[in-house]
């Protein structure tokens, strides 16, 4: 499951590996892409019901190995809480219990002028793609990403998603959670501190932690062999190979 600020397109160097070894599903949440965009309902409980509906239709009475990034993350885990049955596995990658970062990052990429409607802010926008990847070498990439993040996101949806999950926290369950869990965060990410990923799977009964040097947020982006390797490494210590892989 993508996070705030992407579509199901930011995981095509994963699918188009992950699909030749397994069945492979990626959707775009509410508000994102080519998903329908309604005036309410963008808060975690809308979310989860969203990824249960997803996963009804494509592994009907299933467990799948369920792959959250970032708000994505926060809701496979509240999906897994509340559907522990469903879950075969979980990969949290770059991603939290509760939200840590700022209304300057979520809603600072946004300008309301005069009373008008909500627009994307160039600044604010370049703002946030330099936190979400620091690493050098990527121009290109997060020009692409300029460009492509107004259409795949409404202004007034982004910002309801985002205020819907304020003050919401995960830790007091996270040692119910029982599927065969992998945190991976990258130590250089500027969104999520590489510690909140350490704390997270130390709270979750036998979880494991893989740090990635030098290596921001995006980690599907900058480091997408490696996900790879460490997604099907998950999979293999399990007692079959996957399934089915909802890396929604």
């Amino acid at each position: 499951m993508s996070g705030y600020l992407a579509g199901r397109q930011i995981w095509n160097l994963q699918t188009v590996r992950l699909a030749r070894q397994a069945r492979t599903v990626v959707y775009d949440r509410r508000g994102v892409g080519d998903s329908e965009r309604p005036d309410s309902g963008y808060g975690l409980a809308d979310n989860m019901a969203d990824l249960l509906a997803v996963i009804d239709a494509v592994a009907p009475g299933e467990s799948v190995d369920l792959v959250g990034h970032s708000m994505g993350g926060f809701i496979s885990q509240g999906f897994v809480l509340a559907h522990p049955e469903r879950v075969r596995s979980l990969c949290l990658l770059s991603t939290a219990p509760y939200r840590t970062t700022s209304a300057d990052f979520g809603v600072g990429i946004f300008v309301n002028e005069e009373g008008g409607p909500l627009r994307w802010d160039v600044a604010g926008l370049r703002r946030a793609i330099a936190l979400l990847m620091p690493e050098p070498g990527f121009e290109w990439v997060r020009l692409n990403l300029a460009e492509r993040m107004p259409d795949a996101m409404d202004p007034e949806q982004s910002v309801k998603t985002f205020q819907a999950f304020d003050g919401v926290d995960l830790r007091p369950r996270l040692a119910q959670v029982r599927p065969p869990t992998l945190v991976i965060h990258g130590e250089a990410d500027a969104v999520v501190p590489p510690q909140v990923g350490k704390d997270l799977a130390a709270m979750i009964p036998g979880a494991r932690f893989t740090g990635l040097e030098g290596i921001g947020h995006l980690c599907m982006l900058t480091a997408p062999e490696r996900l790879v390797e460490l997604l099907n490494a998950h999979w293999a210590s399990l007692d079959s190979a996957p399934e089915q892989v909802a890396a929604t």
